[in-house]
């Protein structure tokens, strides 16, 4: 990690309302909800009671997410007349420090596609409030219009100053965060959450990934104002060039004093996301009875981020019970890039004798000499692609299936379900 430089031009985007106190933490996203196109502001602060200092009065320096909105990102105007857009009832515990009050802290905004909504990450840390029953974790909530926030739900059952972006690569998913450990002051982990964010994996079984140096201040991950995340040449991320060349991201952090600035390759934070699909089925329609010369097929790949993110999905029918000898083969290759299916010649090697654009026609042939392609479909759904076929056999045997899936990780091994298939 190295030190970061110092800013200039910086301006004043908000001027506190007078009832506020002890601002901090900022995030901003850009939303449009299609109706209103805005910067939205969200930080922490404590309510300023008349008469009393900061964190003092009945309120008892009672924390909350306050928001502000802005048409140009530069002069923001306060939400919610001035008043928290997200706030947990007074803790009856009393007052922590003016620093952090109890309540809420450290709001991390995602613009989510998928439900046309702000999502906000925050740290709960109000005994006997929220969802977390008597500790500290994360919880969010979504809003439709930036200001009144609902469908509260605990994403993390420990810890501290999440950091949520999305990769953006496949719509929404997948998220990342980095979060302070609640076990130790000072890690810092990263997670990653699949085809929700409700369900989160630790990342190298939750070990730190930034020294103490930071002086147990949270790294963030730098992202755009949507929350997808940047590479060191603050272009959006991608998955396979993180794969293959090591993507470098960017790490901002301070120690309450400096600003510190260095970059970490991305597989060291998710060594998730390099993780191969597998093959979820390869069933005939009319299983169990797996006779006759002409069947529908179904082959489902999975990968554990989405579907969309299987680049290849290869049937394999053969009669041999093994994949030492492929000739005499039915051999399918589906690219989603092109949305094409190839049919491979009967010797198994890649030499394909013909090949269709889903809706358009066939360029070469739809047969081998062993088998024919009479249609075929795709469907993705969460984490499957499923690939669909109907083939006629044109040779009497029994028939193995093998199948394998590729992503930007690699490709699976060939696997079968050890049905077989007789004509």
């Amino acid at each position: 990690m190295t030190t970061g430089g110092s800013v200039s031009n910086v301006g004043k985007a908000v001027t506190a309302n007078p009832t506020v106190c002890d601002i901090q933490d900022p995030g901003v996203v850009y939303f449009n909800n299609g109706v209103t196109s805005y910067y939205y502001l969200y930080a922490d602060g404590i309510t300023k009671e008349t008469g009393y200092a900061c964190g003092a009065g009945p309120y008892g320096g009672h924390a909350a997410i306050y928001g502000w909105y802005s048409s140009n990102g530069l002069s923001f105007t306060a939400l919610n007349s001035g008043n928290p857009v997200i706030q947990f009832p007074d803790d009856a515990d009393g007052c922590w420090s003016c620093y952090t009050g109890p309540g809420i802290n450290g709001p991390s905004p995602v613009v989510m596609a998928e439900c046309s909504c702000i999502r906000m990450y925050y740290w709960y840390g109000a005994p006997r409030e929220g969802l977390i029953s008597g500790g500290s974790g994360v919880e969010s909530q979504d809003s439709t219009n930036g200001t009144n926030f609902s469908n509260e739900r605990v994403i993390w059952a420990y810890g501290y100053w999440p950091q949520v972006k999305k990769t953006g690569l496949y719509g929404d998913y997948p998220l990342v965060m980095t979060i302070q450990d609640g076990a130790t002051s000072d890690e810092f982990v990263s997670a990653i959450s699949g085809f929700n964010d409700q369900t989160w994996a630790c990342e190298y079984s939750c070990a730190e990934f930034a020294a103490t140096s930071i002086n147990n201040y949270p790294a963030h991950l730098e992202s755009d104002p949507t929350g997808l995340l940047l590479d060191t040449t603050q272009s959006p991320i991608s998955i396979s060039s993180l794969i293959n060349s090591g993507e470098q991201l960017d790490l901002d952090w301070d120690n309450s004093t400096n600003l510190y600035r260095g970059p970490t390759t991305g597989l060291n934070l998710f060594p998730d996301l390099a993780d191969v699909p597998t093959i979820n089925e390869f069933v005939p329609s009319s299983y169990p009875n797996n006779t006759g010369v002409t069947q529908t097929f179904y082959i489902i790949g999975q990968d554990e981020f989405n579907g969309s993110a299987i680049t290849y999905l290869q049937p394999f029918l053969s009669n041999y019970s093994g994949m030492s000898n492929l000739t005499n083969s039915c051999h399918l290759l589906y690219d989603s890039s092109n949305n094409t299916l190839y049919l491979d010649n009967s010797a198994g090697d890649f030499s394909w004798v013909g090949s269709q654009p889903y809706g358009g026609s066939w360029s070469g042939s739809n047969s081998n000499s062993v088998c024919q392609v009479n249609s075929w479909s795709t469907s993705t759904s969460t984490y499957y692609l499923t690939l669909t076929v109907n083939l006629t056999f044109l040779e009497n045997s029994t028939w193995y299936e093998f199948a394998s899936a590729t992503n930007a990780a690699g490709s699976s091994a060939w696997v079968t379900n050890g049905l077989t298939w007789v004509y």
